[in-house]
């Protein structure tokens, strides 16, 4: 993915992408994602992202969630 892709949305504009068929995956670490998340979100660290490429499985349209917004730029 080219980092021309990766753009922040707020809250309103997540809650109608996930209402339209997109997947949120939040790929925070674990203890971030202890101190809170998004209620239907999927956690799949980054770290196993990046370690298994091809070991996921996303529908056609995720929207990945991280504290800061570079993660899912790699």
């Amino acid at each position: 993915m080219s980092e021309d892709a990766i753009r922040e949305a707020g809250v309103d504009e997540v809650k109608k992408l996930i209402a339209n068929g997109y997947e949120l995956v939040d790929v925070r670490d674990d203890w971030e994602w202890d101190r809170g998340y998004i209620k239907g979100a999927q956690h799949v660290r980054f770290a196993e992202i990046i370690g298994n490429p091809g070991g996921h499985q996303f529908r056609d349209r995720p929207v990945f969630q991280c504290a800061v917004g570079t993660r899912p730029a790699v």
